[in-house]
């Protein structure tokens, strides 16, 4: 008969269960189109780096989440501006300089939360999973009611026990807070392990697995495109999340 190897999965959301540069780009292209915008892939892709770039601020404590929020749309406006980057794509800076970024904030925040698309077949996995008897659990960085909303409509929100979101419990990944905050609340329900029973997974080296490493317990870094292992360790490695159902029964060797 299998023994679990975990009892207590951490699971990150975006980039992990659900995809979540679909979700962003879909988001930034409803909000600019609700002030009769278009714009192009280009576009899109810078904002997502400039966003990437600032959760990473975030991660490391540099900025506050209010400044990551409204930052990533300043940052991106201010490109169109005359002699700036996308000052020929046709979209007058000073349209963009007259939006009210807390409107348009919201907007896009709106989109970001009302659409999703899954990770391969991610609820599939996790609803297995919760069959079979595993404690399963939603850690992620984000607005409350974005990641709130998204999970209800993809359906995690019925196989996960809790959602604990950084917004929510005031500190973010990989403070050490979080992890001690979200430990707090899953033993209140009844449910204590050993750290060595609490598997963290996730698709970010400096978030999701520094967490873990800070915590001192295992994690598993979620990497299709093989690129976040080249920037650190992590106790496994998959590229798909199939892979991860060996990983969370002992083998009989490992019982020997």
């Amino acid at each position: 008969m299998r023994q679990k190897k975990y009892d207590i999965l951490l699971w990150d959301v975006d980039g992990t269960l659900l995809n979540f540069l679909a979700s962003e780009r879909e988001a930034l292209f409803q909000a600019f189109a609700a002030y009769d915008i278009t714009i192009d892939e280009e576009i899109y892709q810078t904002y997502s780096e400039i966003n990437l770039a600032l959760w990473k601020k975030l991660e490391k404590g540099e900025v506050t989440r209010l400044k990551v929020l409204r930052n990533r749309f300043t940052q991106l406006f201010a490109l169109f501006a005359p002699g700036k980057r996308f000052a020929e794509k046709g979209i007058a800076y000073e349209t963009l300089a007259g939006i009210d970024i807390e409107d348009f904030r919201a907007k896009y925040q709106h989109g970001l939360g009302s659409v999703y698309f899954y990770q391969e077949d991610s609820l599939t996995l996790c609803q297995k999973l919760k069959d079979e008897g595993f404690y399963q659990y939603i850690i992620t960085n984000g607005v409350t009611w974005t990641q709130t909303n998204k999970l209800k409509l993809a359906g995690f929100d019925k196989v996960m026990r809790q959602i604990f979101i950084s917004e929510e419990l005031g500190y973010n990944k990989p403070d050490i807070r979080f992890f001690a905050l979200c430990m707090e609340k899953i033993r209140a329900e009844g449910v204590d392990v050993p750290k060595d029973r609490i598997l963290v997974i996730g698709d970010s080296m400096t978030s999701d697995m520094q967490l873990a490493k800070n915590a001192g317990v295992d994690c598993c870094l979620y990497d299709p495109e093989k690129t976040e292992r080249k920037k650190g360790t992590s106790t496994y490695v998959i590229d798909h999340l199939s892979e991860l159902e060996e990983i969370l029964w002992q083998r009989e060797t490992d019982r020997d």
